[in-house]
């Protein structure tokens, strides 16, 4: 993923929807710094830090060979989605939580007409957004050719997910401070994760991650500051270097740097 050409205006605060569409206020945030315990702390936020996509599904016979111009599967396709990791990790959460506690998310918008889109799926999923900050490129995308037999192929275009100021906002890190736990994926800047996973770690907050996404390597400090990650069969193996096509390979590499990963086979 990655954003247009040229040096991109600092990220501001999005403008405020028109009250027809604003939704109840969120609870407040609770005041104080996260100590250690579980994943999921009763009373605190989940916070996720992450992405927002606008993805466009299109239904295909087949790939295009080079140069050939081919026409969709269906006429009733290539309308936008909303997705991204980070968003679909903030929607779970919130539906899940019955009022135990609540989702936050602090993502970058767009300012393209998919940005109201996917601000008003997030509210009417009761998603917190006022941690959210807004840049002055098109949205996030993933474009998805989806063939007969369930295989794809996506191209990502980073957008607004890659348009992070260099520091974090400070009303960021109080709110990862005060987090029940704090959900990190590979589709923002790996800078950005190791900012908010050190910030999370310091103060006692277990950071989970899910590893899809960008292909990258793991640095140290990174996986330091780890309580969980959750890869599939080809994430495991590419971020352990080790066999991962039977179960006992993926019981031993489960092992690895003692972080415990969800998401298995």
């Amino acid at each position: 993923q990655r954003p247009p050409s040229g040096p991109p205006a600092a990220p501001q605060r999005p403008p405020a929807a028109p009250a027809a569409q604003q939704p109840p206020a969120p609870s407040r945030m609770p005041a104080g710094a996260a100590d250690s315990g579980a994943l999921s702390r009763e009373g605190r936020p989940v916070l996720v830090v992450g992405s927002l996509n606008a993805d466009i599904v299109v239904e295909i016979d087949r790939l295009p060979r080079r140069g050939e111009t081919i026409a969709a599967r269906s006429d009733k396709t290539g309308f936008m989605v909303p997705g991204g990791k980070g968003a679909n990790q903030a929607t779970a959460v919130a539906r899940a939580s019955k009022e135990k506690t609540y989702a936050r998310l602090a993502t970058v918008f767009g300012n393209d007409s998919h940005a109201a889109e996917l601000a008003k799926t997030l509210r009417e999923n009761c998603v917190d957004t006022t941690l959210c900050l807004e840049a002055k490129v098109p949205s996030g995308q993933a474009f998805i050719f989806l063939e007969k037999d369930g295989s794809n192929s996506i191209i990502i275009v980073g957008g607004a997910n890659v348009q992070w100021p260099e520091t974090l906002p400070s009303q960021l890190v109080g709110a990862i401070k005060s987090a029940g736990a704090v959900l990190l994926q590979q589709e923002i800047p790996d800078a950005v994760n190791r900012a908010v996973a050190r910030c999370a770690y310091e103060a006692k907050v277990p950071v989970m991650m899910d590893i899809g996404g960008e292909e990258r390597t793991f640095s140290e400090d990174l996986l330091g500051c780890l309580s969980l990650v959750s890869p599939n069969e080809t994430e495991l193996a590419r971020t352990t270097n080790m066999k991962t096509e039977t179960k006992d390979q993926v019981t031993a590499s489960m092992d690895w740097n003692g972080i415990i990963p969800l998401k298995l086979p």
